[in-house]
């Protein structure tokens, strides 16, 4: 897709103008445009364009063709209602480019279209004549599309305008565009989407549902039981509070551990042990354990690497809980 994008866009720099066609059928408006070259002889094109009626080159005084334009042509009709100038649609071939416009200006003609005789190549126009027309260079598939389409004599409301620039129709390139960003937005989407989904209904399984909630064991504290402090709220337990015991042996304020089992983890949070033993409960995976710094196989003694007693001498004799160590 970047390669072909990229010709399109050497070719753009390659070709100074274009050709746009519009016409109606079917009472709907049809807009092309085709790439042209602009001719190296004759008059430039204004910045505007310069816009037309299209017909074919005939030999003079006659209504028979003369598509090379290499002969005498027909003299220019008077314009239409509209005042739209004619605009000369010319074969390539049998003569040069100079003589072919050169017949065209005598005949009185202001623009013309030269379209190639073989394929769509598009080549500069060159000669040593300067005749006072407007001309552009087109492809063969260009001249034949004018010929069916874009002729007076065919549809009279066709209009053709010639430009010395090429106008990039973005409306080709942005749709697309939009259409591969909207498709990776929602791909995006219904990624997280699933992945979120994943992530709760893992977290859901990990919680305790309410109904196995109420099969463990309640205690309401007195000082004689043996549990003396919540691991969550870290308070001591008092006469009449409501005790949570887990299967391993571990009390909790009720108020306290309740929310634990039901939204967090099914497992005790001291021990880890699940609450019941019997189920298989989600876990995380661990993390990497760090590997440990390996110790030197050498038994030899370095001073240089021993570190530096900086701390003064003590000289009282030390008392009955210090250690002894005996020095060599």
């Amino acid at each position: 897709m970047i390669l072909s994008i990229f010709t399109l866009l050497v070719s753009i720099v390659a070709i100074d103008g274009a050709v746009i066609g519009s016409r109606i059928q079917d009472q709907t408006g049809i807009v092309q445009t085709f790439l042209s070259y602009k001719s190296s002889i004759g008059l430039p094109l204004s910045r505007k364009g310069e816009e037309g009626l299209l017909v074919l080159s005939r030999k003079w005084n006659s209504s028979e063709p003369n598509e090379f334009a290499c002969d005498p042509v027909t003299p220019v009709r008077s314009r239409v209602i509209s005042g739209y100038p004619w605009v000369l649609l010319i074969r390539r071939g049998y003569c040069e480019f100079a003589e072919k416009l050169i017949n065209a200006e005598k005949a009185g003609y202001e623009l013309v279209i030269v379209y190639n005789d073989q394929d769509d190549r598009l080549i500069p126009m060159n000669g040593d004549a300067d005749p006072e027309v407007k001309a552009v260079f087109v492809g063969l598939s260009t001249g034949e599309t004018l010929k069916s389409n874009y002729l007076y004599s065919v549809n009279p409301s066709a209009l053709v305008t010639l430009t010395p620039y090429y106008t990039l129709p973005w409306h080709m390139y942005i749709v697309p565009f939009l259409i591969v960003i909207s498709i990776c937005f929602l791909l995006m989407f219904i990624f997280l989407v699933i992945k979120k989904v994943r992530r709760y209904q893992r977290r859901r399984r990990a919680r305790l549902p309410a109904s196995k909630l109420k099969k463990l064991k309640i205690l309401i504290y007195s000082e004689v039981d043996e549990y003396d402090m919540c691991a969550i709220c870290l308070d001591d337990f008092e006469d009449g509070d409501k005790l949570r015991i887990l299967p391993c042996n571990h009390g909790f304020h009720s108020h306290c551990i309740d929310p634990w089992l039901t939204k967090s983890r099914r497992v005790c949070p001291c021990c880890k042990q699940a609450v019941f033993p019997d189920e298989k409960v989600p876990v995380t995976p661990p993390s990497p354990e760090v590997p440990a710094p390996l110790l030197s196989s050498s038994n030899s003694y370095d001073s240089s690497s021993e570190p530096h007693n900086l701390a003064p001498n003590i000289t009282d004799s030390p008392d009955e809980h210090t250690p002894l160590v005996r020095h060599v």
